[in-house]
C-alpha cells in the first residue's frame, strides 16, 4: 500500500483536531473532579476517624454509634458454598466449603484463531494460525476463516475440530467464566457484618484469593475415578509445519491454495464438503483419531452436562476435570475463596449490625456514606493511614493521567499544522541528494516544537484547573498556591524586562560615542 496523498493526510489531521477539541475539555473536567473527589474522600476519612470509638471483641453491651473494630470472624457464621451456590447444579453438594466470599471459574479447552498480515510481493494477505487453549467463554468456531490456508492451519493447530462437525458445546449446568458470591452476613466480635461492608467500602474488603484455589482432594471420593474419564486415542505424532516445512509454508498455502471453495483442487480430490469446505489433511497425518477416539472400556465423552458421574478431581487437587488428557471440549472447574480469619472495619452500628456512616455535607462536598473493611488485624491509626495513602496515590495517578491527556489533546489540535508540514516535506523530498534529509529535518523540527508548545499549554491549563478547584474547595491553601504562582510569573516577567532594559541601555551607551565621533568639529 502506497503513502497517503495530501488530501488524505489533511483529512486525517482535521479529524485528529476534532478529537482533540472534544478530549481537551473532558480532560480538564477529569482533573477538576479528581481534586474534588480527593478532598471529599479526605473529609469523610477524617470524620470517621474522629467520631469512631474502638470496641473490644468480647464487649457485651454495644451502644449505637460509629465503631472501629479488629476482631476474628466467628467460623460458625460463615456461609457454606457448594456447586449450587454458583449455578453448577450438576456438582451439587459434592464440593462444599465455608467462607465469607467464594468464586467458581469454569473453562473449556477450545480452538482459538489468530491472524496476522504478511507481505506477498506488493500485496498483504491475512494469514491464520490456531491453538488449543483454556478459555472461560465460548468461542464461536463458525466465525473462523474458511480460506484454504486457514483450514490447513486449523488441521494442525486444532486436531479434532473438523469443519461441519459443529463447534464447542458448553455444558448446560455449568455457568461460563467466573461467578463470585458473598455471604449475606458474618459475625465478628459483637457485630453482624452485612455483605455490602464485606465488599470493602473505602478499603479492600474480604477479597477472593484467586492465587490460592480451594484444595479439592477431600472430595475425591464423591467423583468418578480419574482412570474412568474419556481419554484420547493416540494414532500418530503430528508433524508441525514450523519444524518440517519451509519458514514461509503458511504464505505458500496462501499463494498456491490446494483447496478451493468447491473442495479439493484438481481431479481425484476428496469429495467436496456440503458447506463448501473440506479439511486439508497434510501427508495424511493427524494427531488423534476422533472418528473412534475411545476404547471399549472407556466411556464416550458427553459434555451436555457436568457432574460427579462424568468428572473427577485432577492429580493436583485443584481442578474438577472431565478428561484424562486435554482435548477439544474438555471442561475444568476451580473454586476459590477468601482466606481471612480476622477483619478490621469502621462503620456505623445500630442494634448490633453495621451500616454506612452518614457524613454531613461541607463546602464543596455533599453528604456521603462511609464505611470500610479489610481482612487482617490492624490498629486504628494504621487502618486510617492506609486509607489516606490509598486516597492520595489514586489522586496522583489520576493527576498524571489527566495532565498527559491534556497534552495529547492539545497536540491533536495542532495536527493540521503537522499535516501541512508533512505535505510540504513530500514536495521537498524531490530535491536531489538532500531531499530526504531536508524532509526529515523539517518534520522533526516542527514535531518537536509542537510537542513542546502543546505540553506547555496543555499542562498549564490542567494545573490552572487544579489550582482553581483548590481555591474553591480550600481557599487558604488554593489562594496561597495561586499567589505563589503569580509571584513566580511576576518575577520572571520583571527579570525579563530588567534584562531587556539593561541591554537597551548598553546599546545606547555604545551608540552615543559613535554618534559624537561622527559629528563634524
Amino acid at each position: 500500500m502506497g503513502e497517503d496523498g495530501p488530501g488524505s493526510k489533511m483529512w486525517n489531521a482535521f479529524c485528529s483536531m476534532c478529537v482533540g477539541m472534544v478530549v481537551f475539555p473532558l480532560s480538564l473536567y477529569l482533573l477538576g473532579s479528581n481534586e474534588q473527589q480527593y478532598m471529599c474522600t479526605h473529609k469523610s476519612i477524617i470524620f470517621a476517624d474522629q467520631k469512631s470509638k474502638v470496641i473490644q471483641c468480647d464487649q457485651p453491651d454495644l451502644a449505637d454509634g460509629i465503631a472501629f473494630m479488629s476482631c476474628p470472624i466467628k467460623e460458625d457464621s460463615l456461609m457454606t458454598f457448594n456447586g449450587v451456590s454458583f449455578g453448577a447444579t450438576g456438582i451439587g453438594n459434592a464440593i462444599h466449603f465455608k467462607s465469607a466470599a467464594a468464586a467458581m471459574k469454569a473453562e473449556m479447552f477450545q480452538c482459538v484463531e489468530y491472524s496476522k498480515e504478511e507481505k506477498i510481493g506488493n500485496t498483504s494477505v491475512k494469514v491464520y494460525s490456531y491453538k488449543m487453549e483454556w478459555k472461560d467463554s465460548l468461542i464461536d468456531v463458525y466465525k473462523f476463516s474458511w480460506t484454504a490456508q486457514a483450514i490447513t492451519a486449523r488441521d494442525y493447530g486444532c486436531p479434532g475440530l473438523t469443519p461441519g462437525q459443529g463447534g464447542h458445546i458448553w455444558p448446560s449446568n455449568v455457568p461460563r467464566g467466573t461467578v463470585q458470591h458473598y455471604a449475606p452476613e458474618v459475625r465478628a466480635g459483637p457485630l453482624i457484618i452485612d455483605s455490602e461492608l464485606m465488599r470493602g467500602g473505602y478499603a479492600s474488603g474480604l477479597s477472593i484469593n484467586f492465587a490460592t484455589p480451594v484444595n479439592l482432594n477431600e472430595f475425591r471420593g464423591s467423583f468418578e475415578g480419574f482412570d474412568q474419564l474419556p481419554m484420547t486415542k493416540l494414532v500418530q505424532s503430528m508433524i508441525q509445519p514450523a519444524a518440517h516445512h519451509a519458514s514461509n509454508w503458511y504464505t505458500q498455502v496462501v499463494k498456491n491454495p490446494v483447496f478451493t471453495n468447491a473442495g479439493a483442487g484438481g481431479a481425484g480430490g476428496p469429495a467436496s464438503h456440503p458447506g463448501g469446505h473440506h479439511p486439508a489433511p497434510h501427508h495424511g497425518r493427524r494427531l488423534f483419531d476422533f472418528t473412534n477416539p475411545f476404547g471399549h472400556t472407556v466411556k464416550t465423552m458427553d459434555m451436555s452436562s457436568v457432574g460427579p458421574h462424568n468428572a473427577a478431581i485432577d492429580g493436583s487437587g485443584t481442578y474438577v476435570i472431565t478428561c484424562q488428557q486435554q482435548r477439544i471440549g474438555c471442561i475444568r472447574i476451580q473454586f476459590f475463596k477468601n482466606w481471612d480469619t480476622i477483619v478490621t472495619m469502621v462503620s456505623a452500628v445500630q442494634g448490633g449490625s453495621t451500616l454506612p456512616v452518614d457524613v454531613p455535607s461541607s463546602w464543596g462536598c455533599g453528604t456521603d456514606k462511609f464505611q470500610a473493611l479489610e481482612g487482617g488485624e490492624e490498629s486504628k491509626s494504621s487502618f486510617f493511614s492506609m486509607m489516606e495513602e490509598s486516597n492520595t496515590s489514586t489522586t496522583w495517578m489520576m493527576r498524571v493521567f489527566g495532565l498527559l491527556l491534556t497534552w495529547a489533546a492539545v497536540y491533536c489540535c495542532f495536527a493540521p499544522i503537522a499535516g501541512a508540514i508533512d505535505v510540504v516535506g513530500d514536495c521537498i523530498r524531490g530535491i536531489p541528494c538532500l531531499g530526504q534529509f531536508l524532509e526529515d529535518l523539517l518534520e522533526g523540527m516542527v514535531t518537536c516544537i509542537l510537542c513542546v508548545v502543546s505540553c506547555g499549554f496543555g499542562c498549564s491549563c490542567g494545573l490552572f484547573v487544579i489550582a482553581v478547584v483548590w481555591l474553591y474547595m480550600r481557599p487558604l491553601i488554593g489562594g496561597g498556591l495561586m499567589l505563589f504562582c503569580a509571584a513566580l510569573a511576576a518575577g520572571a516577567y520583571f527579570l525579563g524586562q530588567g534584562s531587556k532594559n539593561k541591554d537597551s541601555r548598553n546599546l545606547v551607551s555604545e551608540l552615543v560615542p559613535m554618534t559624537e565621533g561622527n559629528n563634524p568639529a
